[in-house]
């Protein structure tokens, strides 16, 4: 971009443009060596949670394709969660895990996801009431209804539910090696991942001691402006 544009010569939106695409990717960059470092699973993301809102609230199913689309998306979901699965447990080996207590809600959460039929004889699981519900909306066959729920049902059971059953193991061993505490000064690049995590947020070179002193600053004159609007 550099060497092909000159932003002299750009207008002043593009100049803006410009410049904002020069910021993101230096974080990129300076973000680059700590690629590793997040979380694959966490109480507020991850696929274990992502994969069914998207499937239930998002994946629109108006008409025969897009319902072969939604199974093919359960069949693919098995190999997808192994992977992730996989790079879960080799940043656990090098320390990157998350904080003791959030184990138990990922855990949870991919439990819910495959209980209920056809993963076991209780209701409908979520997807898989999501699915029919949605197939039985269709203007199709009944015969063409039943063929796409028994795919649905068949990469439920032989792909999606090994794979979930995996994440929960692997969560449960990483639950069991889980050390104390919530910093990133748990890692062993903890202290260099946070300094660029707080350059990144804060977009300043301040410490983290000078943005904690701005706002207890900040604090006290918020307070002494009230006290002399109460007086």
């Amino acid at each position: 971009m550099e060497s092909d544009f000159d932003k002299a010569n750009l207008n002043p939106s593009s100049q803006l443009s410009y410049r904002l695409f020069q910021a993101r990717a230096e974080r990129a960059a300076e973000a680059f060596p700590f690629r590793r470092n997040h979380y694959i699973f966490d109480q507020m993301n991850g696929v274990q949670s992502n994969f069914p809102a998207f499937l239930i609230n998002i994946h629109r199913v108006d008409n025969k394709a897009e319902a072969g689309a939604y199974v093919s998306r359960l069949y693919a979901a098995g190999p997808t969660v192994e992977s992730l699965v996989r790079q879960a447990a080799e940043r656990a080996n090098d320390g990157i895990m998350v904080p003791d207590w959030v184990f138990a809600y990922v855990i949870n959460d991919a439990k819910n996801v495959i209980s209920g039929a056809p993963f076991d004889s209780g209701e409908d699981s979520p997807i898989f009431a999501d699915l029919k519900k949605k197939v039985e909306a269709l203007d199709i066959s009944e015969a063409e209804k039943a063929d796409l729920i028994a795919r649905g049902e068949e990469a439920l059971v032989d792909s999606l539910a090994p794979a979930y059953r995996k994440l929960i193991a692997e969560m449960e061993r990483q639950q069991k090696i889980a050390v104390d505490g919530d910093g990133v000064w748990r890692f062993k690049d903890g202290a260099a991942y946070y300094a660029e995590r707080l350059k990144n947020y804060t977009t300043t070179d301040l410490t983290a001691g000078q943005i904690h002193q701005i706002g207890l600053d900040n604090v006290a004159r918020i307070h002494g402006e009230m006290r002399k609007i109460m007086a």
